[in-house]
């Protein structure tokens, strides 16, 4: 994916097209990098909110400290400034809720790709989207407003659709 990427990044030989415009080489690396996105966030959903879940709830009777411990984990893998950090806390708390609450990865998995597919592929194409690395605290708050959100709506539809779990301790 890292490979991917660097094509999508690379100036074309400072030729027509470095300004972030359409080329081949940047096409070829989108559709890449849109076919590998969805399985990077399916690796740390099954790592962060599917085995450590597990494991640590096999040690605490609490849900929370069995999410909350690998929310924190993953947020210590991502290196951002501390504005991204607060970000990625707030997303992998929404993934926790809506694996607890769906009894399933499947919803922070949907959230995940969606949220990696984005960001990801307008980097090639130097879209400006503030990055996680020097968020402010307005992009900050903004993100986190947008995640809560999309959490609430998301949980809301699937509520609707009669596929809240019921509320076990994670095995």
């Amino acid at each position: 994916m890292q490979l991917a990427f660097s094509v999508a990044r690379a100036p074309e030989n400072a030729t027509a097209g470095s300004d972030g415009g359409f080329t081949l080489a940047r096409f070829g690396a989108l559709c890449i990098l849109i076919a590998l996105i969805p399985l990077q966030a399916l690796s740390e959903e099954l790592v962060f909110r599917g085995s450590l879940v597990q494991v640590v709830g096999q040690w605490t009777r609490s849900p929370w400290v069995a999410y909350v411990v690998p929310a924190l984990l993953f947020v210590s893998v991502h290196n951002y400034g501390w504005g991204g950090q607060l970000d990625v806390l707030a997303f992998a708390l929404c993934g926790a809720f809506l694996t607890w609450s769906t009894g399933g990865l499947e919803a922070a998995l949907a959230v995940h790709a969606v949220a990696n597919t984005l960001s990801f592929v307008t980097d090639p194409f130097h879209v400006k989207v503030a990055g996680l690395a020097e968020a402010t605290v307005v992009d900050a708050v903004a993100s986190i407003s947008a995640t809560v959100l999309a959490t609430a709506a998301i949980w809301w539809l699937i509520a609707r659709a009669g596929g809240i779990a019921s509320k076990s301790r994670p095995r």
